[in-house]
């Protein structure tokens, strides 16, 4: 039996007027216990309904907008935008040479969403003024935000609503991306015989390929990156959230072969340009280095003690690292908010506000290791011993901090491919894996000599780097921009 996504089934349209029709939620719940996932029930149950017991159409609206603006985060970092004009410049320079025509040619981007690609492609003009950018969506509310995304951005491009394949100026070629997955059966070889009466000149659809690393990438991305609060209630925000963790699992499940697409394809078009890509995970920026600075008792001038130069080098790499960590902690608040194409300021301005929020929280460690000092009988001793965990405590972040560098060299020097794999088994699990550093690097401390001390210090800093991403989205991203 088919895996069913949440996102598909609680909205309906009439497929050629794209007039929405009511859903009603007993319906959907019934659907979704008839094919075994009781999980995904529980979690419709929850989405609030007039009193037809029909879903409420706003409640619904903003769920999807919230999950399509995460999800225009994978686009980006994917650099969905770079791969398809790798295909798109070459096809339409063919285009242009075999049909000896002037222009404009029409690029139609089917199932649009937000209107990522096409947004990236107006803001780049990296085809040409001469080809006109257009995106068509069955969905009313996700073609309007498209369009006052690019109205706000003075973007080249338009938005419709309705059947991609029923515009009354003909596309010279279609596209999509995350499209394909969404049809199952007859409905697959229906969408491309539509396709096949068109006159446009050539097709190019990306989708996930089914290989062995698309759900480890697509579990990856989503643990370390999708955060899906919607409105404030707690409630309604872990329900956003459960509800888009869950349509991936689904998605990952309904991914097929390319070769089955292809051969659903051939049913309504003899001639199909086909492009399947893997899921790739984001990239996850930034290293954990909370600057603690543990505590213990060690006799004076005990063997092994560094050196007064030695221990504020520690401390200071420590602070340093943690600051830096606080800065790629804003910028991941304020990622999957802004589903704008040009925001380099947004983005500097939360990667400092991280760095602001950073600093007052790692106050808290420095107090600490200051009051285990000054209420030490012996501070000399226990400076010693406070340096000596701080070491300890350094070298395993130095460790990560390095994996990550190397993993983040990776994702831009290599090509898209092996980028994506640099993401899938670096970048994306090295963010999972920042509360592990941190006890780490606690654990270091106290093998180093730093005692019940600096295991203190060493958790308040660690604590206190953590912080810095939920403080600065519940602050200035508790909602999309």
């Amino acid at each position: 039996m088919h895996q069913l996504e949440i996102s598909d089934l609680i909205t309906a349209v009439e497929p050629r007027s794209g007039r929405r029709l009511p859903v009603r939620r007993a319906e959907v719940i019934q659907q979704l216990l008839e094919s075994g996932d009781e999980r995904a029930a529980r979690i419709v149950a929850e989405l609030p309904t007039d009193q037809d017991g029909a879903l409420d159409p706003h409640a619904v609206d903003r769920l999807l907008i919230s999950v399509h603006t995460e999800l225009q985060r994978l686009s980006e970092e994917l650099r969905i935008g770079e791969r398809l004009v790798h295909l798109l410049g070459p096809l339409f320079t063919a285009i242009r040479s075999t049909t000896g025509q002037p222009g404009p040619y029409r690029l139609v981007d089917v199932g649009c969403g937000l209107g990522y690609l096409v947004r990236w492609l107006a803001a780049t003009n990296a085809l040409g003024a001469d080809v006109e950018l257009v995106g068509v969506d069955l969905d009313a509310t996700l073609v309007g935000e498209a369009d006052r995304l690019a109205r706000a951005e003075g973007l080249d491009c338009r938005f419709v609503h309705g059947n991609a394949f029923d515009l009354p100026e003909a596309a010279t070629v279609y596209v999509s991306t995350g499209v394909l997955h969404h049809f199952r059966g007859a409905a697959l070889a229906e969408f491309f015989q539509a396709q096949a009466a068109s006159p446009a000149h050539a097709f190019c659809h990306f989708d996930i390929a089914a290989t062995r690393l698309a759900p480890i990438g697509a579990w990856v991305f989503h643990h370390a990156r999708m955060r899906h609060p919607l409105g404030r209630p707690r409630r309604r925000r872990l329900r956003a959230a459960r509800t888009q963790r869950r349509d991936t699992a689904a998605r990952r499940r309904r991914t097929r072969h390319p070769t089955a697409a292809v051969r659903a394809a051939r049913l309504g078009e003899p001639v199909l340009h086909h492009v399947a890509a893997g899921h790739r995970s984001a990239p996850a920026p930034g290293s954990a280095a909370p600057p603690g600075d543990g505590t213990g008792r060690t006799p004076t001038g005990r063997p092994g003690a560094p050196g007064r130069g030695h221990r504020m080098t520690s401390a200071t790499l420590l602070a340093l690292l943690g600051l830096i960590d606080a800065s790629f902690s804003g910028f991941r608040a304020h990622a999957g908010r802004d589903a704008r194409i040009r925001k380099h300021r947004a983005t500097a301005r939360a990667a400092l506000r991280g760095l602001a929020v950073g600093a007052v929280l790692l106050l808290a460690p420095a107090l600490t290791a200051a009051i285990v000092l000054l209420t030490a009988s012996d501070r000399a001793g226990t400076f010693d011993t406070l340096a000596a965990g701080g070491l300890g405590y350094l070298l395993p972040l130095a460790l990560y901090t390095a994996v990550v560098l190397v993993s983040l060299a990776a994702y831009f020097a290599l090509p898209f491919r092996a980028s994506t794999l640099a993401v899938v088994i670096g970048l994306g699990p090295l963010t999972l894996l920042r509360p592990l550093a941190i006890a780490a690097a606690c654990l270091g401390a106290l093998i180093n000599g730093g005692g019940a001390p600096a295991l203190l210090v060493g958790t308040i800093a660690g604590a206190a780097v953590l912080c810095v991403e939920p403080v600065v989205h519940r602050r200035w991203y508790h909602h999309v921009q």
